[in-house]
């Protein structure tokens, strides 16, 4: 068994669907099937069943799927320590960075960082700041970038502070803000919330709501 060979069993653990795990593995679903055959083949088990819900790993099969887990992390830890000794910074960053965040910050982040580490592999994913930090606590990224509070112990960092601006026309200076259309838009909790308060403070309601 190789490397890839632990990435498709957690792939599969994961989606637990042959052509979702082809999808995010960039790979065909044939050439799939054919690797899992050879590795049941190469360990003398059989893996994991299909059915009309999916796959299920069998009991040998959830046996591998831990040790290949479990190699995973120390071949890291290796590279890692086989690294430490080294002048040059390499290895892999795992980040997590919330979509507005994302959106505005993250090109020219990223294209500074490349140029001050180019031996350092980014694999970057942009969500929500609730699934992000969830990310983070199950110790699936390295880093995070968040919008709001979270129950976080350890090391973090405040980047910046944002206001949130309300704007008008001057043909409506006066006008109860209660009578305006509240335009909205997915986001997350944190903004929400925040949004909430506000209007809690200034006792306004809302009567009218349009969400993009």
């Amino acid at each position: 068994m190789t490397e890839r060979d632990f990435e498709i069993l957690e792939v599969l653990n994961k989606t637990k669907n042959i052509t979702h795990a082809a999808d995010l593995l960039y790979i065909n679903q044939s050439a799939l099937s054919k690797r899992i055959i050879a590795i049941e083949e190469e360990l003398g088990v059989t893996l994991m069943v299909r059915s009309r819900q999916g796959i299920h790993f069998t009991a040998e099969g959830e046996k591998v799927l831990s040790y290949t887990q479990e190699a995973k992390k120390q071949l890291e830890l290796m590279r890692i320590d086989l690294k430490e000794g080294s002048t040059v910074v390499s290895g892999t960053l795992k980040a997590g960075i919330s979509i507005n965040y994302s959106q505005y910050n993250l090109p020219q982040i990223l294209s500074e960082y490349k140029k001050k580490f180019p031996n350092v592999t980014t694999h970057i994913t942009t969500e929500y700041s609730r699934n992000i930090f969830l990310k983070i606590a199950n110790g699936e990224i390295d880093i995070a970038v968040v919008r709001g509070e979270f129950p976080w112990n350890e090391n973090k960092i405040l980047l910046e502070e944002e206001n949130i601006c309300l704007i008008y026309n001057n043909s409506d200076i006066g006008k109860d803000l209660s009578d305006f259309q509240y335009i909205g838009r997915k986001t997350d909790v944190t903004f929400e919330r925040e949004m909430a308060q506000w209007l809690r403070e200034n006792d306004l309601k809302i009567k009218k709501k349009v969400y993009m």
